[in-house]
């Protein structure tokens, strides 16, 4: 859309197009928030809030203008948050904290990627994490098994960790 303006001299059409563009991105989270698909609607508004400009402000001011909407896609977002802060719990060694995470991520959004049962791994083996053997163990099993959606930045620095060389 910047480099639009950058490149357009007529403003008329240049408003025109922003326009169209800004109509339909609304429609199009409108519609995936009707349908229940908060991870791409939620992904649309990150990129539009990123570049900034009228279009992040209006698609803000969409979901926030409807409470369930809007509460619809604060809890994914907090489901979210709270995955990646699992996730880096457990890369950071702090275990009673990822299975709060995970339990906040489930409770926050249920059936939230695979949350509930690396939440559940964690705590049904909460001893095991305490010896490296048995820490490999569960993070192997978390990579093979429940990665479905996994923040890739930190899954990587798992599967680095198991492969014997820091993480990225």
């Amino acid at each position: 859309q910047q480099l639009m303006h950058r490149a357009l001299v007529d403003a008329d059409l240049r408003d025109g197009i922003d326009t169209l563009v800004t109509s339909y991105y609304l429609n199009k989270v409108r519609s995936l928030v009707e349908a229940g698909d908060l991870e791409s609607a939620n992904t649309i508004i990150q990129a539009a809030q990123t570049v900034g400009g009228v279009l992040g402000a209006q698609l803000v001011e969409l979901v926030n203008r409807d409470e369930e909407r809007a509460a619809a896609l604060t809890d994914y977002q907090t489901a979210v948050a709270r995955e990646r802060a699992g996730f880096q719990r457990l890369i950071d060694g702090q275990y009673d904290a990822a299975i709060t995470a995970f339990e906040q991520a489930e409770s926050a959004y249920p059936q939230f990627h695979q949350v509930y049962e690396i939440g559940r791994l964690l705590r049904n083996n909460r001893s095991q994490l305490n010896s490296p053997s048995g820490r490999r163990a569960i993070l192997q099993r978390i990579v093979d098994e429940m990665s479905w959606k996994a923040p890739p930045d930190l899954l990587d620095r798992i599967k680095a960790e198991l492969n014997g060389r820091p993480g990225p």
